[in-house]
């Protein structure tokens, strides 16, 4: 029951109701119902250029209503977006970027996470020839209105109709906020089997265990809070359960002494 509750349960939920056509599966929808996090209201979404979750229409509607074209703006598999700004440039264009770099040049660089470098024709006195640099200010600049454009961006988009919001919301919480954390109850243990009981493991140790026995876990415990018992613990319990012959556990020469000492104590 907790495996089943717990993961991407949205996605469990659906495939429940798909294929419910004998009501056979109304307990499963209802105890997934009641796990389901709270969706989280497009105002407390943060939204910026770039985002890869909103759908492309959604970013050809804001540059045509912005910069007066649309640039058939589509994403890659890779996350990032490609288009067609070929017909930018015009006066609203302009206006909404500046005099080296029209807005939606300076919007769709920032969608794929990319500084607008604006550059400048100098002569070198010492070749005797014109070179083109790098202009430090004017590129600080193209990054103040790359924010102010994201800004505009995320406005603009909780300013929509309903129906684009509820769109929206959908996404972003099916994609962002559908995982549950399985529940492991280890209240009906003190100790593992076979374990000795001169260090009795407290509750975060005993749900790591537990975790780490069935998949890859990351012990973000602060120091002191009895990392080392976790990872005898588990080794031990694997042993015991067939999961592993000969565990492994690597640690800094540093510490090699006092990890033998934890285990044999």
């Amino acid at each position: 029951k907790e495996d089943y509750l717990s993961g991407n349960v949205i996605e469990k939920m659906k495939k429940a109701e798909q294929t419910n056509q004998d009501n056979e599966y109304n307990n499963n929808i209802e105890e997934l119902k009641k796990v389901i996090p709270t969706p989280v209201p497009m105002q407390l979404i943060k939204i910026s250029l770039g985002s890869t979750w909103i759908p492309d229409t959604i970013y050809n509607k804001f540059f045509k209503e912005a910069f007066g074209f649309n640039p058939n703006i589509k994403k890659l598999s890779s996350g990032r977006f490609t288009a067609n700004l070929k017909d930018g440039g015009g006066n609203l264009d302009i206006s909404k970027g500046m005099e080296e770099a029209p807005g939606s040049k300076i919007a769709f660089d920032a969608m794929n996470n990319k500084a607008t470098i604006i550059t400048k024709r100098e002569y070198n006195y010492d070749s005797r020839k014109y070179e083109t640099r790098k202009d430090d200010v004017a590129t600080m600049q193209a990054a103040m209105k790359q924010s102010e454009l994201s800004d505009e961006f995320e406005s603009w988009i909780k300013k929509q109709d309903k129906e684009t919001i509820d769109q929206l919301e959908t996404i972003y919480n099916e994609t962002f906020n559908a995982v549950v954390e399985k529940v492991i109850d280890v209240s009906s243990f003190e100790t593992f089997p076979n374990a000795t009981t001169t260090k009795i493991p407290r509750q975060h140790q005993k749900e790591g265990v537990m975790r780490a026995l069935f998949k890859a876990v990351m012990l973000a415990h602060e120091v002191g809070t009895g990392k080392t018992i976790t990872l005898i613990s588990t080794a031990m319990e694997m042993r015991r359960l067939g999961l592993a012959k000969k565990p492994v556990i690597v640690v800094q020469r540093s510490t090699y002494k006092q990890f033998v000492n934890e285990i044999k104590s």
